[in-house]
């Protein structure tokens, strides 16, 4: 089942592929550019404290998936002489 067919399936696609990621990109940026740099109250320090712990978060599953795919890789080359 496809769920970009019809008349409204191209643009949907569209613009969950392109519009929405850029949207996020540009705005989240901004937003911490545009804030203070001492927030004064505890939602003020929400969003770099949320970004710096998913970054961390990204990094250490990201690590931990390598290290299972390097345990259980195989060469596609023969070593048989």
């Amino acid at each position: 089942m496809e769920i970009y067919r019809g008349p409204v399936g191209n643009p949907l696609r569209w613009s969950f592929t392109f519009i929405l990621p850029v949207l996020i990109v540009v705005n989240v940026p901004a937003r911490l550019v545009a804030r203070p740099l001492w927030p004064a109250t505890w939602e003020e320090w929400f969003l770099p404290l949320f970004t710096l712990l998913a970054t961390l978060a990204s990094l250490a599953l990201s690590r931990w998936i390598f290290q299972r795919a390097m345990v259980s890789y195989r060469s596609a080359a023969v070593n048989d002489p």
